[in-house]
Formats: structure tokens, sequence, C-alpha cells
């Protein structure tokens, strides 16, 4: 990129596909952002530009091998699956900048080290815990690998046609009865279904009984007594739960909290209290499990 072109772009500002950097110190934290472009539409980090007021801040050659060096560290230990960046320092007003360019993933979804799925939210980032957010991911790279697979002996009939409904209103805006197609012709074009055969993915997510042909998608859940896994004593268990994604997702959800603690936040006896554990830190963690599922036939969370 020419001098001139990346004066334009810093005096634009930050957005969902440019981010400023003054300095880069932190592995994790820039590959997280990294993650975010990758599951979004790409783009750019300037490294010695203040994000706070657009001002340069030029590296020095130490600093610039230091960098490269982190930002390639970055890149193939702390992003699963790892990610190619593009590197190239640019001077500008007697000051040399890092410009790195990171494309749009084919491989979504891309997770941190951690396990966490990021995408861009305005010029910040967010996680991803939603079912129907990673199902897009998933369908718009292409990579649902096992959940391609067809289930052998399924038919349209497997389908609960109310909850496929709902998902076709959410995503297509149309009612089902609208689009002018029959059942199995719509399920394959979107995936769900590879000939007579329901795929894994349309089973999973919209089946009647998914655990009909695939009975070890399940969940158990146990509530130790104290921090072991492999404690002799349990105050709470329950299922394993069956169902759909959705369904499992929320049986479970409820298991977690009913052993939960509800603390008071507030001076008063009535106030309502909130739970020691927020409820979205275990829908990440079991969202995640999800995404992990293909790869790993029992998973601990």
């Amino acid at each position: 990129m020419k001098p001139i072109e990346l004066l334009n772009v810093i005096a634009r500002g930050e957005s969902s596909t440019v981010q400023f950097k003054e300095r880069v110190n932190d592995a994790y934290s820039i590959a997280t952002e990294m993650v975010a472009f990758s599951n979004s539409y790409g783009g750019l980090i300037i490294i010695g530009v203040n994000d706070k007021t657009g001002d340069l801040n030029g590296l020095s050659y130490g600093e610039i091998q230091a960098t490269n060096q982190l930002l390639a560290n970055a890149a193939s230990d702390n992003v699963k699956s790892p990610v190619t960046i593009f590197t190239e320092q640019v001077s500008v007003n007697e000051q040399t900048l890092i410009f790195v360019r990171i494309k749009e993933g084919s491989d979504k979804p891309y997770r941190d080290n951690k396990g966490i799925i990021w995408v861009k939210n305005g010029s910040g980032k967010r996680k991803v815990v939603s079912n129907d957010e990673l199902l897009r991911m998933l369908q718009s790279s292409g990579n649902l690998a096992a959940d391609e697979e067809q289930v052998v002996n399924s038919t349209f009939h497997d389908i609960n046609i109310d909850v496929f409904r709902d998902f076709v209103q959410k995503k297509t805006g149309k009612g089902l009865d609208t689009l002018n197609q029959l059942l199995p012709q719509i399920l394959n074009n979107m995936g769900f279904a590879k000939g007579e055969n329901l795929t894994l993915s349309g089973l999973l997510l919209f089946g009647k009984n998914p655990q009909r042909y695939k009975p070890m998608f399940t969940v158990l859940c146990v509530s130790f007594v104290g921090n072991e896994i492999s404690g002799t004593e349990f105050r709470d268990k329950a299922g394993p739960f069956e169902g759909n994604i959705v369904e499992i997702l929320e049986k479970t959800m409820n298991f977690i909290i009913r052993n939960l603690h509800v603390v008071q936040v507030e001076k008063s006896f009535n106030s309502p209290g909130r739970l020691e554990i927020p409820r979205e830190v275990f829908e990440e963690l079991i969202v995640n499990g999800y995404v992990a599922y293909e790869s790993r036939p029992l998973i601990f969370l």
C-alpha cells in the first residue's frame, strides 16, 4: 500500500474492516482480533496509530522485528484453524507503520486458543454464542464436514415442520408456504438433506427425534460435591437429554441454573438477586462444545 493510500485509510478512522493499534505486545489479544476479522469480512490492522486520536507513532527497527514475530506466532499458535496474514512496513511522514492484512476465512468458524468464537461488531468485536449464528457461519464457509453426512434411513417425515418453519422465517423473512417449493427441495437446497435422506445437521437441528438415528447425541449432567470430576458424591444429576440441539441446550441450561445460587446484590431483601455465575458463561461453553463435537466422541465441559 502506498503512503498516501494508507494516510487516507487512517483519516477515515476505525471501522468493521480497519483497526488501529499503537503497539502490539500481547499475542492472545491480537489473535482475538485476527479471529474476528477471519470470521467476518477480513480487514486491516494498522500498527503505529493511536486508536483514540489517529495520531501516528511509528515503530523503531527493533519494535518492527519483535512485532512481526509476535504477529506470526499469534496467527499460528493462538488461532484455530491457523490463519495466514500479510504484513508490510510503510513509511509515512518519516514514521514506519506496520500494515497487516487479514483475509476473510474460508474455514469458519475460527476460534482463539480458548475456544471462543469472535466476530466483528462495528469497530469492535463480540463473542458468538447463538446456535443460529454458528450454523450460518458453517454454511457460509461450506465447512459442515461431518454435519453434511447423510443419515441412513432418515426421511423428510423426521423433520419437525414447526421448528423448520420458524427457522425459514428467521433466515429468509418469508413463510415456508410462500417459497413455492416442496419441502424435500428446500431441505436439499439448504444443505439439510441429500437426496431422500436428512444430513446430520438437518437431523440435529430440526429432527422430531434425532436420537432414533444418532443415540450418542445427548447430554448428561452431574452436579458434583466439591471440585473434582473424579468425586464419588453428587448433589444432582439428570439426562441423558434428548431432542434437537435447541431443546438440549434449554434442558442443559435449566439443569445448570437450578444448581446455582441466586445471590443478593442490592441492600433490599426483596431485590431479585442474580445468579452467582452469569448464564452467558455456560451458554458460551455449551455452544463451543457443539462446535467441537464432530472431532471428539465425548466432550466434558
